[in-house]
């Protein structure tokens, strides 16, 4: 009985010891080289995330706030003076600056320009409102990507305004 015990216990040894082949490296403890790597790429890309929707979230805003505001303004006059345009512009910067929530946009991004239609005296005008900005770049390895670490956004709206009625003294 007991050969038979010593018999089952050197089988059992012999069979569990690491043979001579190289083993795959075990998944469970990975390369700290290859772990570094992983986090830096993942932190990376969710920086560039970032930005591009920061971008995009912004390119919604200031394109609903170009539209919204060309509707209030529409109601408005053709601007005849300069001074009149320049009380537009500011008015439109306003407007734009308020409902965008882009707080550092500089009123002279803003350009409100109106042109008359040619035919009949009561064919309305066209007001052109055109807003430029430019929005920086947060993260310094997608920053390297744009010229100038920013990106440029537009947007315009055109709504037709009424043409202001002639003065029944002027006839």
């Amino acid at each position: 009985r007991a050969r038979r015990l010593l018999s089952k216990v050197t089988v059992a040894t012999m069979t569990s010891l690491p043979s001579a082949e190289p083993q795959p490296p075990s998944r469970s403890h990975p390369n700290p080289r290859d772990r570094t790597l992983a986090i830096a790429t993942v932190a990376l890309l969710l920086s560039g995330v970032f930005d591009v929707g920061r971008a995009l979230y912004c390119r919604y805003r200031l394109s609903y706030a170009v539209t919204q505001s060309a509707s209030l303004l529409a109601g408005r006059p053709v601007a005849t003076t300069n001074n009149d345009a320049n009380g537009l512009s500011a008015a439109a910067a306003d407007l734009v600056r308020r409902i965008s929530g882009l707080r550092d946009l500089p009123r002279s991004a803003v350009r409100v320009s109106s042109a008359a239609t040619t035919g009949d005296a009561g064919d309305p005008s066209r007001m052109t409102l055109t807003v430029r900005y430019t929005l920086p770049i947060l993260s310094p390895h997608v920053r390297a990507l744009f010229r100038n670490g920013v990106v440029s956004l537009q947007a315009v709206a055109v709504r037709a305004t009424p043409v202001p009625v002639p003065s029944a003294v002027a006839m």
